[in-house]
Formats: structure tokens, sequence, C-alpha cells
């Protein structure tokens, strides 16, 4: 069965909360790279839309992923598309979860992790009025306050403490699943398309392997949810054949 691959870096895309989204905020770029696919292969009977992700805390699912979980009947109702008696595409939306062909669940891809980093401040380009005044120089009082976990807020009274108030969300696995996918689809003697929805350029050597073992000569693109990267990345990409084409 002739099929498109449709992987989507979804908190690249979908950045803000769950809750700023509508059904159709989600839908209308998946629509719109649907009919992309189908005008550059007609022939398309299928299509596999993966959704990536830091969907794990442990191995309990996160609230987006909950959230974007209880989406998905809705999303799935798009396929399948008939337009003749003779033409029905199916397809599938799914959370990846598992690479592809692989039944392994990858649990705790998100985490968090309390406190910051000491911060990399460049002190030869502070004005002089901060450099004269260190006490309220809010680039010196942030370095400091960063500088230990354990920091607690100078001012008078305060017991701030830069552990409790700073935070930081990372996720894992997210970028080598999909570039796991992409190779191994290039593989997949039905694929006829493979498409990524991110404007992340850390898939770009993902799309250079994939074209190099792309057997079957599947179509490869790079979807953008806006147009201003279009033109460097089309020369990015040029040597390996990915077109890049954005929802608009």
């Amino acid at each position: 069965m002739k099929t498109v691959a449709v992987l989507i870096d979804f908190d690249n895309v979908f950045q803000r909360q769950m809750n700023f989204y509508t059904n159709v905020d989600i839908q209308r770029p998946i629509e719109y790279t649907i009919n992309a696919a189908r005008t550059l292969i007609p022939d398309v009977e299928k299509f596999v839309i993966r959704m990536y992700g830091g969907w794990y805390v442990n191995n309990s699912l996160t609230a987006r992923a909950s959230a974007l979980s209880a989406l998905l009947p809705t999303l799935n109702r798009m396929f399948p598309i008939i337009e003749q008696p003779r033409t029905i595409i199916q397809g599938n939306i799914e959370l990846a979860t598992q690479l592809y062909g692989h039944d392994f669940v990858w649990y705790n891809s998100y985490r968090e992790h309390y406190g910051l980093h000491s911060l990399r401040v460049n002190m030869n380009a502070l004005g002089e009025t901060c450099e004269a005044n260190s006490h309220i120089c809010p680039v010196k009082i942030l370095k400091k306050f960063t500088d230990k976990k354990s920091r607690i807020c100078h001012t008078e009274g305060c017991n701030t403490v830069h552990s409790n108030v700073f935070f930081q969300r990372d996720q894992k696995y997210v970028d080598t699943m999909i570039a796991c996918d992409m190779i191994t689809m290039s593989g997949d003697d039905d694929m006829a398309g493979i498409y990524v929805m991110s404007d992340d350029v850390d898939h770009f050597p993902a799309f250079a392997v994939a074209h190099d073992l792309n057997r079957t000569k599947a179509k490869m693109g790079l979807i953008l949810k806006s147009d201003h990267q279009v033109a460097n990345y089309t020369t990015l990409l040029s040597p390996f054949e990915i077109e890049v084409l954005y929802v608009h």
C-alpha cells in the first residue's frame, strides 16, 4: 500500500499550552500537509501521521499528552478520505511513543529540573552605569542569584530560594526518534513520501542520511508553519532533494 508518513515535531510547531489551541488550529496544518502530499503523490493510499513530544513523566502521560490524546478521535475523523468509489485513502494519527515498527515504549521522555545553571554573562558588554552600580544592575543581581541553587534573595526580609522559583523542562528522545523513523522509513518498500513538520535544523542531518538510504525514492519534504525560513532552508536542503513547504 503506497504510504506517506508525516512526522510532526509537536512542541516545535505548537509551542503554547494546549488550552490555547482549538481542534481547528491543530487540524489545519495536518490537512495542508495531506493535501500537499496528495498533489505531489496522487496515487497515495495511506497516511501515517505521528506526533512526537515528551509524552511521559516516568510511566504516566503528561497533561499535554493526555489533552492531545483526547483530540485524536476527532482528528482521525479526517480518514478515510473518499472522493470516488474507487478512491479511498486510509490514515491514522497517533502519538509517537514508540519507534516506527517497534513495540518498545519510550517512557520518561519529559523531565523537570529545579534551579537554573549558572548564567554566562559578557561583563565587557555592560554599560558604564551598571558597571558602576553593581547593587542595582539586574544582570549582576541575576547572575549572583543563579550562581547557586541554594542562593536566597538578597532583598531584606525575603526568603525566596533560587531552586524554588526557577525550573527547566526538558524533552528526551524526541529529535532522535524522528531521525530514527526517517531513516527506517526511507528503506520501507511501501513508503512513497516522508514529510517532517518542524523548523528545527537539528533534523537536517537525518534528512541527509535518509536521502542516501532512500532506495525506493520516496519524496521527502520539510513543512514549516511560516515562510520566513523557506529560502534559507531550501538552500541548506537542496543537495539532498528535500522540498521545503509552508502552511499557508
